[in-house]
């Protein structure tokens, strides 16, 4: 019984994504569910926060004033990978309206109109993380079809 090198599962992955023009599990970096989480996460902070259940230190938000690692992902590495799919141009699509519809929210803030930014939140920004989530896991399953029809190496 002979063992698969790395070398020879990079190169069967890459002959696979030549043929298919879709790049295997193996040679994506990004863990789709961790960039799941983070959004979620920023939801619930903006939530908590807007219902006075977390207290905001200045620059509690900061960090969304900067590329996430899904939207580096979707610039670089995906665009280049995945720039042609479907999967992934709704994803991409999806993914700035999330970020949109949460500097409306973080405004709305900043301009003390509390209301309407917990009305965005509830509204806006979770419908926009909803479909962020469909649009994750729809790539990870474009993405994942295409390793499962990877030929084994003996």
């Amino acid at each position: 019984m002979r063992y698969a090198s790395e070398s020879n599962v990079q190169l069967t992955n890459r002959m696979l994504e030549y043929k298919s023009g879709v790049p295997s599990v193996a040679a994506v970096s990004l863990d789709f569910d961790e960039v799941a989480e983070s959004h979620v996460v920023l939801f619930s902070r903006l939530l908590h926060y807007l219902r006075g259940e977390s207290e905001c230190i200045d620059g509690e938000f900061s960090e969304h004033l900067q590329p996430c690692e899904l939207g580096r992902w979707l610039l670089d590495e995906g665009e280049e990978c995945f720039g042609k799919l479907q999967a992934f141009l709704h994803l991409r699509e999806i993914h700035e309206q999330f970020h949109r519809d949460a500097e409306a929210v973080l405004a709305h803030l900043h301009a003390g109109s509390w209301v309407a930014a917990e009305q965005t939140c509830k509204r806006e920004l979770s419908l926009s993380l909803r479909r962020v989530l469909v649009a994750l896991t729809e790539m990870n399953h474009v993405v994942n079809q295409q390793d499962a029809v990877a030929p084994v190496v003996n």
